[in-house]
């Protein structure tokens, strides 16, 4: 009984000891040079090392969240809204 306690807890162990993260996430407010958030803005990521290009847009309070990119980077963010720079 002790054996098969022990080996629970060892196997649960190095089950969860070895988890690895293997996404991540980019979020953040696009707003205009009065702080008004932007709705609809578009929002592309490229992680540089690969070329792998992330696209979303804002919400209606200027929100962006890009889930399940790849874990590091460097990345590059761009924000482009009609009638602004990029």
């Amino acid at each position: 009984m002790k054996k098969a306690i022990l080996s629970l807890i060892l196997s649960t162990m190095v089950f969860f000891g070895f988890g690895q993260v293997t996404s991540s996430t980019i979020s953040g407010y696009v707003k205009n040079g009065n702080g008004d958030a932007l709705v609809g803005a578009t929002i592309e990521a490229l992680h540089q090392p690969t070329g792998t290009k992330y696209k979303t847009s804002t919400n209606k309070s200027g929100f962006y969240v890009l889930p399940n990119i790849r874990v590091g980077g460097p990345y590059t963010v761009v924000a482009t809204y009609v009638g602004y720079k990029t």
